[in-house]
């Protein structure tokens, strides 16, 4: 299995569930291995695959979007070891199959929410982790159409980039509470959510900015709680794992289809009334 980051709460979640549904699945004695990303670089993701494909039978991965990444993911399969992406699809030549949520239609939700919440004119701003996320480029595009269509009132401010890391995402919002005055609501379409929360936490009260966020861990559930955050559209981690492993599984013994475009998921929806 190949993730973005090892330091990541959601992340670590998903490793310990992948590693559980691993070792209870029938009909395999499998083990589950695990490789981390410290960054977004091409260039380390291919090293990944490359280092993995000759040490497990299948792989699992979230990974960016790049021909670097592609060709690596190729080359494992020809060498015999296939890929399976998850949460963003990637490599769509070359994986078998990709095992997550509809990231346009969350983007769009994400704005029927917004929209519903947020009262008056205003300015939302939008944070993606970077422009290789391919899946945080489907729910910001998904976010602006719903507002093109729905929100007329409500102003989408230029996408921020806050690499998917706590720190930079405070930075990022302690800069755009000072700057945009007339600030109703941030989205954020990958990690770093405990930034912003600290953020809102140090300078707002609770549900005068509304956030919109996907991960979902105890401490951004404690968030929604306290009302600094205003709902998570999050992926169903147990969901996820268990799909996630069979697929890889029922294609490893040869039981599967050599080639499915996808498996969509259904979003875990949660509310401060409702964590």
């Amino acid at each position: 299995m190949l993730f973005r980051s090892q330091n990541q709460p959601f992340y670590a979640s998903l490793s310990k569930a992948l590693t559980d549904e691993v070792t209870a699945y029938h009909g395999i004695r499998g083990k589950a291995v695990f490789r981390y990303a410290k960054t977004q670089s091409p260039k380390e993701f291919a090293d990944h695959f490359a280092a993995l494909q000759d040490k497990v039978d299948v792989i699992g991965a979230s990974a960016i979007n790049h021909d670097r990444v592609s060709q690596a993911v190729a080359a494992a399969r020809n060498a015999g070891t296939p890929t399976f992406a998850m949460l963003n699809d990637f490599a769509l030549d070359s994986r078998v199959t990709y095992i997550g949520l509809d990231n346009y239609k969350l983007g769009r939700l994400a704005g029927w929410i917004m929209t519903n919440v947020v009262s008056g004119a205003g300015t939302i701003a939008v944070l993606v982790g970077s422009s290789l996320w391919h899946g945080h480029q489907l729910r910001e595009t998904g976010l602006r159409a719903y507002f093109r269509e729905r929100a007329p009132n409500l102003r989408l401010q230029d996408t921020l980039l806050n690499l998917e890391t706590r720190q930079v995402t405070y930075e990022v919002v302690l800069e755009i509470l000072e700057t945009l005055p007339d600030l109703r609501g941030i989205y954020i379409a990958g990690g770093g959510v405990e930034g912003a929360v600290q953020a809102l936490r140090e300078n707002c009260a609770p549900a005068d900015i509304k956030l919109v966020v996907h991960p979902l861990t105890e401490e951004i559930r404690g968030a929604l709680r306290d009302e600094y955050i205003t709902s998570i559209i999050s992926t169903p981690v147990q969901t996820l794992a268990a799909s996630l492993v069979d697929e890889m599984a029922t294609f490893a013994l040869g039981k599967g289809p050599q080639n499915r475009p996808q498996r969509l998921l259904k979003p875990q929806i949660l509310f401060p009334e409702y964590p």
